[in-house]
């Protein structure tokens, strides 16, 4: 159970329920303690005060500011019966748990009057004490000690807890927009990623097509017979790769087809173009080639291109000037894609949209902090060579 979840299972009990209990538990001990302790008064009247004494507890809650007064009243009864309870620490607990409570909640006027009242109590218990050695230093002590301390302490309480429920609101908060941000990438990744889907469909279809039309001719003019079978193993081979990439895309909501693009479809042999764009920019940006490139899926090619563009996008965003380098390394059966930076802060969206678009490919995108500062994204996506 996570922190908030646990003060907000705490904030839920039922106060009342929480002061009874309270209540009966300090007045088990407090017996306890009256009768283990010798007070100089009779014990059946010290048993018989520390019940009433413990009782306002149970109204702390509700009504802190009445059980300050019902406690003073009874330490006051007490000292008129020589019942001694001012001698014992669980009943003067009490009285100072009362006042802690009545001043976290109350203000103004009303805290004043807790402050006066509570004096006043303070100085008729002491003056009413059979103790005849009670001074001007023992009231001072007193009404330090059980005034003036709770006093502050619950004005402390009260200023942590606003501040402790400010943060938490203002933690909710934060956990709410940093939620809605990764839902709103994802739904924009998705959008772009089904637009991209008339593309893939658009080349697929279309070498079909002319592959289809240039077998038919080869048939119709009693051509090689071997020739048109290769002739219609393109035809499959570039169906099957269709496929393949309807699979991945398909299920994605799309936007209406006058929200297509019309710009050259994104290809990871333009991503030269791109970087050279953004160094004209003004964003020092180095691209590095390793190993022999070769033919990719449409599909994965495209997102090949996205996922330098946006990582490049994200430096922009951070910080237009930081220093950075874009590797692309074509393995046997894989392409790894590295953008590093030596930018302040993170992604936005941690990569959110981005893993969206990978997890299609069955690859894997890792995006955070690299050691001596900056950012990299690093995403492998699994190739087959001559699925191209």
């Amino acid at each position: 159970m996570d922190r908030h979840a646990l003060i907000d299972r705490v904030r839920r009990l039922d106060p009342l329920r929480v002061d009874v209990l309270a209540a009966a538990v300090v007045t088990v001990l407090a017996l306890i303690e009256a009768a283990l302790t010798d007070v100089h008064a009779p014990k059946a009247a010290t048993l018989a005060m520390v019940p009433l004494m413990c009782a306002p507890l149970a109204i702390r809650s509700r009504a802190p500011f009445a059980g300050t007064l019902a406690a003073f009243g009874v330490l006051l009864l007490s000292d008129a019966l020589g019942a001694g309870l001012d001698w014992l620490f669980t009943p003067v607990a009490v009285a100072i748990a009362l006042i802690v409570t009545a001043a976290a909640r109350g203000s103004g006027g009303r805290l004043a009057l807790l402050v006066a009242v509570s004096l006043a109590g303070c100085a008729a218990v002491i003056a009413a004490s059979p103790n005849d050695d009670a001074n001007l230093g023992d009231y001072l002590w007193g009404t330090t000690m059980v005034v003036l301390l709770p006093v502050a302490a619950g004005r402390a309480f009260r200023n942590h807890s606003e501040l402790a429920a400010l943060l938490h609101e203002r933690a909710r908060s934060l956990e709410a927009e940093r939620d809605e941000q990764a839902r709103r990438a994802v739904a924009q990744e998705r959008e772009r990623i089904s637009a991209e889907l008339h593309d893939v469909v658009a080349h697929g279809v279309s070498a079909m097509v002319v592959q289809a039309g240039a077998a038919r001719r080869i048939v119709a003019a009693g051509g090689d017979a071997d020739t048109g079978r290769a002739a219609i193993a393109e035809v499959e081979a570039t169906g099957r790769e269709a496929l393949d990439e309807l699979r991945r895309l398909l299920g994605v909501l799309r936007r209406g087809d006058e929200a297509l693009a019309l710009a050259p479809q994104p290809s990871l042999a333009r991503v030269d173009r791109l970087v050279a764009r953004l160094r004209d920019e003004g964003l020092p940006v180095e691209l590095v080639v390793e190993g022999e490139p070769f033919p990719l899926p449409v599909g994965l090619d495209v997102t090949a291109h996205r996922i330098v563009e946006d990582a490049l996008g994200d430096v922009l965003r951070r910080d237009g000037s930081a220093a950075t380098t874009v590797a692309v390394r074509y393995r046997r059966h894989e392409l790894e894609l590295e953008v590093a930076d030596d930018a302040a802060g993170d992604r936005a969206d941690g990569g959110v949209a981005l893993r969206e678009r990978v997890a299609l490919f069955r690859g894997d995108l890792q995006a955070g902090r690299r050691r001596g500062g900056g950012h990299v994204l690093r995403a492998r996506l699994p190739v087959e060579r001559g699925a191209a």
